[in-house]
């Protein structure tokens, strides 16, 4: 069976220190495609084969990070992916360094939009996001996405994070730009998303119509999930974090989720399973992760292999 790892920061150590062992390790798992998504806007290309895709995206945690012309974002290193992802703690919308940073920011069980009501621009109706105060923010994204050097496979990761130390209303100028490139470039969002889901999903109805929205390493609320799953547009990826024993929201909604709205990642090299004894979390994993989603799900895992492949052509049907 051929497996397709959605969501893998093969940009950060330590797998970039192993890129050759990783890849090799991968495909000898039957992972046969690998999205590596963008931090500080491009993914830098060490010389990934034809398999490895790239996305575009400037991730909510280092959304404050433009100089005025982009060029502090674009000046994005290898080794700091590691570095902004740990910062950020993530394992809502994707997976920092370490498991351990990762359970230390779990937001609360019931975190479901509400709670940044009262935080920075949580609250202004989305059409004053084209005040004057917000277009030079989508001129520095813009700018930076028009000195890419390849073709992405998508936009992001980009969303809203209520943990992170950014203005909520400077995150969200930020994914509104990148909302709209992926929607100007026909472009699939890979989506970070931790609290504000009601204001993500607002601005996606609003903005994001007619592209793919993937809900990636989802550990909401099947509540939440069923909001985005009523759209045509949205799937939802699962991680190594579904598999943890503390695991509580995601394993039900992984088991009540369309099959073909479902996706595959490992979010690498955060989020490995509870069972994995390598360094770090790898692609080479993505297969055991899909039979604990397809045991969860009473599902053959060659039904699941199909449903999940499917999905992906769904959302990438050129790739």
């Amino acid at each position: 069976m051929e497996w397709f790892d959605t969501h893998c920061h093969l940009d950060a150590e330590p797998l970039a220190a192993d890129l050759a062992g990783v890849l090799h390790r991968a495909w000898e798992a039957g992972v046969r495609r690998i999205l590596v998504p963008g931090i500080r806007g491009p993914v830098p290309d060490p010389g990934f084969p034809s398999w490895v895709g790239r996305a575009w995206g400037i991730h909510p945690g280092v959304a404050d990070g433009t100089a005025g012309d982009g060029s502090a974002w674009g000046r994005s290193a290898v080794g700091e992916v590691g570095r902004i992802l740990g910062a950020t703690g993530d394992i809502a919308g994707n997976g920092g360094t370490t498991a351990g940073s990762a359970i230390a920011r779990r937001p609360p069980e019931g975190m479901d939009g509400t709670r940044d009501a009262g935080r920075e621009g949580a609250g202004a109706p989305i059409a004053e996001r084209g005040s004057a105060a917000v277009r030079p923010v989508a001129d520095d994204v813009r700018a930076l996405f028009a000195r890419r050097t390849y073709v992405p496979r998508a936009i992001g990761e980009t969303g809203l994070d209520v943990q992170a130390d950014v203005p909520l209303a400077r995150q969200e100028a930020v994914f509104l730009a990148q909302v709209d490139l992926a929607r100007e470039q026909g472009l699939p969002l890979l989506l970070h998303m931790r609290g504000a889901w009601e204001r993500t999903l607002a601005i996606l109805r609003e903005r994001g119509r007619g592209i793919p929205w993937v809900l990636h390493s989802f550990s909401g609320s099947w509540e939440t999930a069923r909001l985005f799953l009523r759209e045509e547009e949205a799937w939802v990826s699962f991680s190594g974090s579904l598999c943890r024993p503390n695991a509580r929201k995601t394993p039900r909604v992984a088991g009540a989720a369309p099959g073909d709205r479902c996706l595959l990642e490992t979010d690498a090299p955060d989020l490995a399973p509870p069972w994995w004894q390598g360094p770090c979390n790898e692609p080479a994993v993505l297969p055991a992760i899909a039979r604990f989603l397809a045991d969860l799900r009473a599902e053959p895992l060659e039904r699941l292999n199909r449903r999940v492949q499917q999905a992906a052509h769904a959302v990438w049907p050129d790739w």
